[in-house]
């Protein structure tokens, strides 16, 4: 302290006035940079006094012109010279003047620079507060992947893995020197190659990898030798020493810790530390003058307003008055307050309750939609497979048109079912459309069919005009589809009695291979009154029904105008009372090669009657014959488990490749049965059979034990690929 005293005192004799400053033109902004690089230049060469002495030349000039972004990088530039006189104190004082100049100005590429600066001195120099400084590293990341700088994301990762490495905290940094390591190639700056160099060379010295080690320290050294003098080359010969020292190479250990020792007493001999330590007290004295300046205007501002002392009293008196009368008003309020507050939590309490009813209602529901997911789906299951089995067993029924009706309208109800559960999906966007090949023709024909009941219950006629110039097979999802004509034109069945509905398809145009359809259905039923044709549109709203006439759950349109949003359509309506309704939308289908071939390249890839053993648990009997049915034609033997206990009792004797496992069993369930049957068998493969949904169970029946998922019902195909995969695996 007593010679940062004198060197103090020395420095107010010898250095010229700050005010000699003010002598000479005012200089541009060009000219101000120009005697900053300089300034800069001097600090490359670790000429840290001439440094410090153009910097402050440059800092008044700046100052003197207003410039905030020039102010900013003089004060990081005069906090890095501090930095490397381990004046550290001082350095985050500049540095933090410089933030407050860089705030003022869109100069993020500086902020992150300063940022990365403070950062620099808590977890290298002041080698106390590891945290805060990784705080700073954080801001700076964060500005860098706002402007997209990748090479300062890289110093950054860099400096942590250094830090770590500092503190032999090896397999903490090494993530950050990984994302250097795979980024440098691409990003990074070929000036700080040596620091990544040393980096690896410390890590594989650590992991006794010396022969990688040593690679890489020389690689450092050697390219240090072809670039202008860095900062961390001297590190670099200390932390090659510190290696050639553990592997008692101690002749080069001492080489090159001379080296390190000669470059550093170069770079910060006493006498060079000192005259850059007078540079220092002068920028001091400087801000100090700057203070005092800006003190002396202050006073004369003071001084003019005390000229005007009794307008000032009486102001204040006024202001007194008025004070008073508000605080009154404030206490009247207060009062006011207190009551409302009293009333507000009473109101907050009730929101509370009714909050918790509402949570409680939610709940009710998932489990309900759950269940009623199961409840569906299993039956289903039955009908779609019985209807398969009746199809291959019974070959002259394979075109009958009552069964091919019987398996549209479950494979539709299915698709509706699913739907209906996935309406939340919908109305987030989140569902997606399949691409698969379509017969408009024979799609209108199934749905004739489908509704042919309803024709004839109500009396009516279904008309279907088909436009010849549309290709017979397009491209696009037939299941969504099918949906949005099937709730129109069962609408317009419902809605009309002894008359016409009629389906009108044409094609509108042609783009880029797509063929826009034109969907109008047509009937001269009921009619909707204008005040009602929005209403229809929403979710569970049956406009003009009577119990006995028109069942439905009333998400039928709601639905459709979902639909037709991913097909990125819209539906229009027009309706007279008492004369009837229109709707009519346009969809973009794909005309493309047919994929058939994929189609039985893919066939051709299943399993050609496998000699499989497979043990089926399952405790629905309908369900047990499909699967059955299923297993026996293509992949070999199958045996059936009425419940988890048999099929314990049955493993005890019989081995098989893999287990068909029900999830919703009634005296044990699929997950529990698993879980012992794992205790004993650990290798053989599960697969859960579910009606459930797969997103609400998966992390269960991964904990469990099986080993895939397929959600009843499902196709024969998707079960045949299944088994096969899992046990080929």
């Amino acid at each position: 302290m007593r010679q940062r005293f004198f060197l103090f005192l020395f420095a107010l004799c010898i250095i010229p006035s700050f005010d000699g400053f003010c002598q000479g033109k005012t200089l541009t902004k060009i000219d101000v940079d120009s005697i900053y690089k300089k300034g800069h230049a001097y600090f490359k060469q670790a000429d840290f006094e001439n440094s410090l002495k153009t910097l402050r030349v440059a800092l008044f000039e700046a100052i003197k012109i207003k410039n905030d972004s020039l102010i900013a990088n003089i004060y990081n530039r005069i906090g890095r010279n501090f930095q490397e006189l381990s004046e550290n104190e001082r350095a985050i004082l500049y540095y933090n003047k410089a933030l407050q100049y860089v705030k003022k100005t869109p100069n993020l590429d500086m902020e992150q620079t300063i940022l990365i600066n403070i950062a620099n001195i808590y977890v290298f120099d002041l080698n106390v507060d590891e945290e805060k400084g990784f705080k700073f590293y954080d801001k700076a990341l964060k500005i860098a992947e706002q402007i997209n700088d990748s090479n300062v994301c890289l110093t950054i990762n860099m400096n942590k893995a250094w830090s770590m490495f500092d503190r032999k905290k090896f397999d903490l940094g090494f993530p950050f020197l990984k994302y250097v390591n795979t980024n440098f190639a691409k990003h990074g700056d070929k000036d700080f190659y040596v620091s990544v160099a040393m980096l690896n060379g410390m890590f594989y010295s650590f992991k006794n990898d010396n022969q990688k080690a040593k690679s890489y320290f020389e690689k450092g050294i050697n390219y240090s030798d072809e670039i202008v003098f860095r900062e961390g080359k001297h590190l670099l010969f200390y932390a090659y020493s510190e290696f050639l020292f553990k592997t008692k190479d101690f002749e080069n250990a001492y080489y090159y810790l001379k080296q390190f020792d000669d470059i550093n007493t170069k770079l910060y001999n006493e006498k060079k530390i000192k005259k850059a330590d007078i540079e220092g007290i002068n920028f001091e004295i400087d801000e100090y003058k700057r203070e005092i300046s800006k003190i002396e205007s202050e006073k004369k501002i003071q001084s003019q307003e005390l000229k005007n002392s009794k307008i000032i009293s009486f102001l204040a008196s006024i202001i007194a008055v008025i004070f008073g009368l508000l605080l009154f008003i404030l206490y009247n309020g207060s009062k006011n307050q207190a009551r409302s507050t009293e009333k507000l939590l009473e109101s907050n309490q009730q929101l509370i309750a009714a909050k918790e009813v509402a949570e409680e209602a939610t709940k009710v529901k998932s489990q309900f939609v759950s269940t009623i997911t199961h409840e569906l789906r299993t039956p289903l299951y039955g009908v779609i497979g019985m209807t398969d089995i009746l199809q291959d067993e019974h070959k002259e029924l394979e075109n009958n048109p009552h069964i091919k009706s019987l398996k549209f309208s479950a494979q539709y109800l299915l698709s509706l079912v699913n739907d209906i559960l996935k309406i939340n999906k919908l109305e987030e966007n989140a569902a997606t459309l399949d691409n698969k090949e379509i017969n408009l023709f024979q799609e209108i024909e199934a749905i004739n069919n489908s509704l042919s009941f309803l024709v004839e219950k109500n009396n009516n006629k279904l008309k279907i005009i088909f436009d010849d110039s549309i290709p017979e097979k397009l491209f696009g999802d037939k299941l969504r589809l099918t949906q949005i004509l099937i709730n129109i034109i069962g609408n317009a069945l419902k809605f009309t009695k002894n008359g016409e509905v009629t389906v009108l398809l044409s094609q509108q145009k042609i783009k880029d291979n797509f063929h826009f359809i034109e969907f109008k259905i047509k009937d001269n039923g009921l009619g909707i009154a204008l005040e009602d044709q929005e209403k229809i549109f929403h979710k569970f709203v049956q406009v003009g029904r009577k119990e006995e006439d028109y069942q439905g759950t009333g998400l039928g349109l709601s639905i459709v105008k979902k639909l037709l949003h991913l097909f990125q359509s819209e539906i229009h309506l027009e309706s007279t009372l008492g004369v009837g309704t229109t709707f009519s939308f346009v969809i973009a289908l794909e005309n493309k090669t047919s994929n058939s071939t994929q189609i039985e390249s893919l066939k051709n890839k299943l399993p050609k009657k496998e000699n499989y053993k497979i043990l089926v648990v399952e405790d629905n009997k309908i369900n047990q014959v499909v699967t059955r049915k299923i297993i026996e034609k293509s992949l070999g033997s199958c045996i059936i488990a009425n419940n988890g206990f048999e099929a314990i009792e049955i493993l005890k004797n019989q081995d098989f490749d893999v287990i068909l496992m029900d999830i919703n069993m009634s005296e044990i369930d699929g997950y529990q049965t698993t879980i012992k049957i794992r205790e004993t068998n650990i290798g053989i493969p599960i697969i859960a059979l579910t009606a459930s949904s797969k997103d609400q169970i998966k992390e269960k029946v991964i904990a469990s034990g099986m080993n895939d998922i397929i959600v009843k019902p499902f196709e024969p195909i998707v079960l045949l690929q299944t088994i096969n995969r899992i046990i080929k695996s």
